[in-house]
């Protein structure tokens, strides 16, 4: 998540002397980086409870032993907020990392899924992979975008030649 195309996103979302279209595309691309890292994340701390007391704790800037253990009421939180936000039509409002509930909401959905659990041997498994990045996609794209560009697919051409340095300055 940190190569040169994440860096690159990073820039255009906050990138001043570019088109509002490549700077929803680089809040998109910035906003899936995170929620794969955070899929890494789940990897590493052995279970969707321990890694939803991390986002409790990163969250609240409180320590862990003041928060209590409500993993579940936390998630169900945040899973009724982005079910909300999906039957609006709504996205995630991050610029380059979505905020702590669509954060969980992804983690949680990534543990259900036939990948997590081929991984892990842990997670019910009854989610396809493909189901879940297209839940994601959904929550991550950005109303103004032209919904041409699927996050895992192959970086636009654009995006591409900014990296390269090959853009014109209008």
């Amino acid at each position: 998540p940190d190569g040169e195309l994440g860096a690159l996103a990073c820039r255009l979302a906050h990138g001043d002397e570019i088109s509002a279209e490549l700077a929803l595309l680089g809040s998109t691309l910035s906003m899936a980086r995170e929620l794969t890292a955070d899929r890494f994340a789940l990897l590493a701390a052995g279970n969707l409870e321990a890694l939803l007391r991390l986002e409790m704790v990163a969250t609240t800037g409180l320590p862990a032993d003041a928060l209590g253990q409500d993993t579940a009421g936390y998630l169900a939180q945040c899973r009724e907020l982005v079910d909300q936000c999906l039957a609006a039509g709504d996205t995630a409002q991050g610029i380059t990392h979505p905020e702590h509930g669509v954060r969980a909401w992804a983690a949680w959905l990534f543990s259900e899924t036939d990948l997590y659990r081929e991984i892990t041997g842990q997670g019910v498994g009854t989610r396809p992979i493909a189901d879940v990045d297209a839940l994601i996609e959904k929550i991550l794209r950005q109303p103004a975008g032209d919904g041409s560009f699927h996050y895992l697919d192959q970086p636009p051409a654009e995006l591409v030649r900014l990296e390269r340095g090959e853009h014109d300055r209008d």
